[in-house]
């Protein structure tokens, strides 16, 4: 499964050039079985023009709006080649500066696997920006009304939580640990990367983008639950997949995928139907 931040703000707001480019992540996100998007919002027709997913998460906005976009809309969306059931969308309690401008949050959503398994898949978009302890702090609020969310509706149950989380192991005002601990979650990344171990707190480490060795600010987290194991087989920054013609990103953010197989236990819910070994993967 694919996250990505496809800096959707209208132009010149974005940091992109999203007239042009979300025509052309149409096209490349069918390579994937999962997309969850973030910041889907003054192109969502361009977004799924091309796109070739089975199922999507109707965009957030008012009935009477013609268009989705800002400020109506969330930007989170998930296309699909399972289905999804029991959409909800959530906004922060808190937010700053231009992040306010629109309801961001995260969403929660039922994915519905081959012979009536299911997990819980969540989408985040974290508060931006780390040059004041304000911002900092809203983004740790974040954490904990995302973490409260899951402890209530997702107890006991598997789970992957994707996205935009602006938020860095290495960063000392960031608790993105804090979400993966208490809720018993591993980060793909960290697990197939960095062999298990999350590198330590250092204001002053390189950062980067292009590479699968950085971390991005953009993230996936997965758990097993009853009657169902997830096992992350491969992780990839997926940066040179999402390039223009003339070599230049689509987004102002990379893209990480992760490749899951997931097996129902002979006690999970449709396992007399359900293949024993499965996987959620680049098609």
């Amino acid at each position: 499964m694919l996250t990505y931040n496809v800096a959707g703000l209208p132009e010149p707001l974005s940091g992109s050039k999203p007239a042009k480019n979300t025509k052309v992540i149409s096209q490349r996100i069918n390579a994937y079985d999962i997309v969850n998007v973030q910041e889907d919002f003054a192109y969502h027709a361009d977004l799924v023009k091309h796109d070739e997913h089975r199922y999507r998460t109707p965009p957030s906005v008012p009935s009477w709006v013609p268009v989705p976009g800002v400020p109506f809309s969330d930007g989170l969306n998930t296309l699909s080649d399972f289905k999804l059931k029991k959409l909800d969308r959530v906004a922060w309690d808190r937010c700053t500066n231009a992040d306010c401008l629109t309801p961001k949050g995260f969403t929660y959503l039922r994915l519905e696997l081959p012979g009536g398994a299911s997990l819980d898949l969540y989408n985040a978009h974290m508060n931006a920006g780390s040059g004041t302890e304000k911002m900092l702090r809203v983004r740790r609020h974040n954490v904990r009304q995302l973490s409260d969310y899951i402890r209530k509706h997702s107890a006991g149950r598997a789970v992957i939580v994707t996205g935009d989380t602006n938020s860095r192991y290495t960063r000392s005002g960031d608790i993105v640990r804090e979400l993966r601990d208490d809720n018993g979650l591993t980060d793909a990344w960290v697990r197939l990367v960095k062999g298990g171990t999350t590198p330590e707190v250092d204001d002053d480490a390189p950062t980067c983008k292009e590479s699968t060795e950085c971390e991005l600010l953009d993230k996936v987290f997965y758990r097993s639950g009853p009657g169902l194991v997830l096992d992350a087989l491969h992780y990839s920054n997926e940066y040179a997949e999402f390039l223009d013609s003339e070599g230049e990103p689509l987004s102002d953010h990379n893209p990480p995928t992760v490749t899951f197989s997931f097996t129902v236990d002979d006690d999970g819910n449709g396992a007399a139907e359900a293949p024993k070994d499965a996987t959620v993967r680049r098609r």
